[in-house]
């Protein structure tokens, strides 16, 4: 599982050139004066080394600006909005409270910004290298590029930052999704004219090759998944990986490779030991890796309620997006089955007989031993991350999850076996990522439309 040594050194040497190309797009920054150190930790937020970490915090050394505010409307619900601090990426991916009151945001090349939101102001990060490719390379087999390869989630897990990436190797032709480790003391520590290395904590398999020559008729680009959780009952990291769009979203796509093509890739999907359409459990005390179920497509959603459950939200292909609870060795159904269709099943006959394979007529069909999921919707939402909001005196669970496609923050009521959905609060662009403050004051979610909003969760309760 090591990196080529050569590879490291170019990739770093890229996130620096591009960590310059941001510093230099900050001449027009306006400067502003370094907020205080923090002078709480949250002891329910944090632990032992963690502590010391943030105590240490010292943000005079680093240089600051002031935020834009945002053109959008705040209402009772959405009570700031800016704009992200400038980047040369087109967009942010995670963001992260590393420290209370201090947010941390990364673009998927690498580049880093610090937040502090009660003083409106933000500092230049560290620039951090993926383990693959981001830029364009010409291959008919794989579509390339930005900001679908590299950095995608983040979680803390004690004193150590996890974060996903989507790696398309060019090196040895396949695709895959990492985890990088990295320690919060040297984070916080770090110079932002200096690349930050991480440790490779984790490596999924198999890496799928993408240089089969039908490959180029549906290329892999897309389905990554990549969501994070971390458990604080046992100390394991939690990673959702996605079908990289080898599962029949469309009947053309099958019809395109072949038949015989697609049921290879269905069985590699299905393969109990194969990290694809799958969630991994990842323990941070070195322990062997496991994935504990399958049958997810696409899911960028993963959190911990208060009362200790996983969930998890996935896409659907043409509707069925869902909200799914954890149990270990589940199987979700993808790619047989789905409350959702295939996106052009309109042109096809409704006969299963007359398909290509009658297991490619997928809409909701009842397949035994299949877990469904807690909740579903049709139209999609295209849900991304999941975020615990219940109350600290909440008699029930209350959970909010961001919208790519329906541009809202979703909530949803949870009741014994039942979830229902009780709202939405429209923001008007596509939720990337969002995350809870350790006090629980403020839901702070980013855009792709490059917005930073924060969100009273009394609001949303």
């Amino acid at each position: 599982m090591g990196v080529n040594k050569a590879t490291v050194s170019l990739l770093l040497v890229a996130a620096l050139s591009l960590s310059a190309c941001a510093m230099d797009s900050m001449i027009e920054a306006v400067p502003a004066p370094a907020p205080a150190p923090a002078t709480e930790v949250v002891p329910e937020a944090s632990a032992g080394d963690l502590l010391d970490a943030c105590a240490s915090w010292a943000p005079e050394t680093r240089d600051w600006f002031e935020l834009t505010p945002g053109a959008g409307d705040t209402s009772d619900a959405v009570v700031s909005r800016f704009v992200l601090p400038s980047s040369s990426a087109p967009r942010y991916n995670t963001l992260l409270e590393v420290c209370p009151g201090l947010w941390w945001v990364l673009t998927f090349s690498g580049e880093s910004r610090f937040i502090d939101l009660g003083e409106q102001v933000w500092s230049v990060g560290p620039a951090l290298a993926p383990s693959g490719e981001v830029g364009n390379i010409s291959v008919p087999g794989v579509e390339s590029g930005g900001p679908i390869w590299g950095f995608r989630d983040s979680v803390l897990g004690g004193d150590t930052l996890y974060l996903s990436d989507g790696v398309l190797d060019s090196v040895l032709d396949c695709v895959r999704v990492d985890v990088h480790a990295l320690l919060v003391e040297d984070l916080l520590g770090s110079e932002s004219e200096n690349p930050l290395p991480t440790t490779i904590a984790y490596r999924s398999s198999p890496c799928v090759s993408y240089g089969d020559s039908w490959r180029s008729d549906s290329p892999i680009r897309t389905h990554l998944g990549g969501a994070l959780a971390f458990s604080p009952a046992d100390n394991d990291v939690f990673l959702s990986i996605g079908d990289f769009h080898l599962g029949a979203s469309s009947l053309r796509q099958a019809a395109a490779i072949g038949v015989a093509n697609t049921e290879k890739d269905y069985a590699l999907l299905s393969d109990p030991t194969s990290a694809l359409g799958a969630l991994v459990r990842i323990p941070t005390d070195g322990g062997k890796p496991q994935i504990v179920a399958k049958g997810l497509r696409n899911s960028l959603g993963l959190t911990h309620s208060l009362d200790g459950t996983l969930w998890i939200s996935d896409h659907g292909p043409s509707g069925g997006d869902e909200l799914n609870r954890y149990s270990q060795g589940a199987n979700y159904g993808w790619p047989f089955t789905t409350q959702g269709e295939p996106y052009d099943r309109s042109s096809w006959p409704e006969d299963a007989d007359q398909l290509p394979a009658e297991w490619l007529d997928i809409g909701n069909r009842v397949i035994p031993g299949v877990t469904y999921p807690t909740l579903w919707w049709t139209p999609a939402i295209a849900p991304t991350a999941v975020v615990d909001i219940s109350g600290p005196s909440s008699a029930v669970t209350q959970l909010a999850l961001g919208g790519l496609r329906s541009e809202a923050v979703v909530t949803v009521t949870v009741e014994g076996e039942n979830a229902t959905e009780t709202g939405r609060v429209d923001v008007g662009a596509r939720v990337r990522d969002m995350a809870l403050s350790s006090r629980g004051s403020v839901l702070v979610l980013i855009t792709d439309s490059g917005e930073l909003i924060s969100i009273n969760p009394e609001a949303l309760r």
